[in-house]
């Protein structure tokens, strides 16, 4: 609503462009206002980190492998790629919906 009846403002302002950009900067901090109500919601407050947090190790400790079980993972995996034939993925084709013009994204 509110740029639908600036529109006819500015058009009629067109020989002062003073004036003109006055209108769409209040026009814009409008927008912006309607956008964002109350600034200070805006930004969110990131806590401190607690004192002597630096000093604490968050790294878990990574688990053991179990040598015999990955020999046996590799084993099963090129006995099953050795006796299934190599599959390839054949193309699909589609009918690809077409968008909007292009014409209706330039401005002037």
């Amino acid at each position: 609503k509110l740029v639908a009846f600036e529109v006819e403002r500015i058009k009629a302002e067109e020989g002062n462009p003073p004036k003109m950009i006055k209108h769409v900067r209040e026009l814009a901090e409008q927008l912006f206002k309607n956008e964002n109500p109350n600034p200070h919601i805006a930004f969110q407050k990131v806590p401190r980190p607690t004192e002597g947090s630096h000093l604490r190790v968050h790294i878990l400790p990574f688990p053991r492998i179990n040598e015999g079980r990955v020999q046996e993972l590799l084993q099963e995996g090129l006995a099953r790629s050795q006796g299934a034939p190599t599959t390839t993925r054949g193309d699909k084709k589609c009918v690809v919906p077409a968008g909007p013009p292009v014409g209706m994204f330039i401005c002037s």
